[in-house]
């Protein structure tokens, strides 16, 4: 799997010709698209590879799981993060969290997370708040995409981790399973 953030919040993994693309701007095509922060009300009407909100969703066989942050949606935004499988890989992509508080029923129904995407900073988790919501998945890596390194330096301060900067990560499910403690991540843009 290859994944990459080119440009501030936008994530992109692929696996041969299937990528999965979160928050992309206008116009790009994956074979999954999924929306962190959404207009209210949901349109009903989204294109059959664009997932908004809350729910099951199985496309060209990634599946994905939604859950609604529903202490930090509004009437006027739905925030969203997702959990999604691809290469025997568990993707965490939460960086609509701004409080990152989790219902219990949500947190019962999550299953192990591998790599997990946050944003930190900007109006989005602090350090602090992040190393609580990290706690509530323990996983084996953290990657933080969004305005400011100086926040993905504090949060692995936090942490006691080292920050490591890529343009990209290539990461394979042994690889994943082979590594000691979490690592944490910056994806810099190119």
């Amino acid at each position: 799997m290859v994944i990459s953030a080119p440009k501030k919040r936008y994530v992109r993994c692929q696996v041969s010709d299937v990528a999965v693309l979160v928050d992309p701007p206008t116009g790009l095509k994956g074979t999954v698209i999924l929306r962190t922060e959404t207009p209210a009300p949901v349109s009903e009407t989204a294109a059959p590879d664009t997932v908004y909100g809350a729910g099951e969703y199985e496309v060209e066989g990634i599946v994905v799981r939604g859950i609604q942050l529903g202490a930090e949606s509004s009437e006027s935004i739905v925030r969203t993060g997702y959990i999604a499988q691809m290469d025997d890989i568990s993707l965490g992509f939460f960086e609509a969290a701004q409080e990152g508080e989790l219902t219990q029923r949500s947190l019962e129904t999550t299953t192990e997370i591998d790599i997990l995407f946050i944003s930190v900073g900007g109006g989005y988790l602090e350090p602090k708040k992040a190393v609580t919501f990290l706690k509530q998945f323990d996983p084996r890596c953290v990657v933080v995409v969004g305005e400011s390194e100086k926040s993905a330096q504090d949060l692995a301060d936090e942490l006691g981790k080292k920050l490591e900067t890529l343009e990209k990560l290539v990461v394979k499910k042994k690889d994943i399973d082979a590594q000691d403690g979490m690592k944490v991540i910056w994806m810099s843009e190119k």
